[in-house]
């Protein structure tokens, strides 16, 4: 399996966007974090919302039909339907303007 580019860079992208903020001044922490099916990493998916942070993955790239061969059930499955939800839906059609 070939990963993308940006497998691997999702927590660290997170964390400089904290550090930009604080030297901002900007006291408030992220809320959420939005970001392509490139991003996908468990772990890293994990640590964050160990942090509160509510993230919006899609594990599915949009040029794919259907899932990738072995990602069905479980945290694919659950990322999908909340992706799937008014709210969620709104959101990702946001972030792609």
């Amino acid at each position: 399996m070939i990963a993308s580019s940006d497998f691997g860079h999702l927590e660290p992208m997170l964390n400089a966007a904290r550090g930009e903020l604080e030297a901002a001044g900007v006291t408030e922490q992220p809320e959420g974090l939005l970001a392509d099916a490139g991003y996908w990493h468990h772990e890293q998916m994990n640590a964050i919302t160990e942090h509160g942070i509510e993230l919006l993955i899609p594990p599915d790239s949009s040029r794919r039909k259907g899932a990738r061969p072995g990602w069905q059930g479980g945290a694919y499955q659950a990322m999908r339907e909340q992706l799937a939800t008014d709210r969620g839906a709104k959101l990702s059609a946001n972030a792609n303007r």
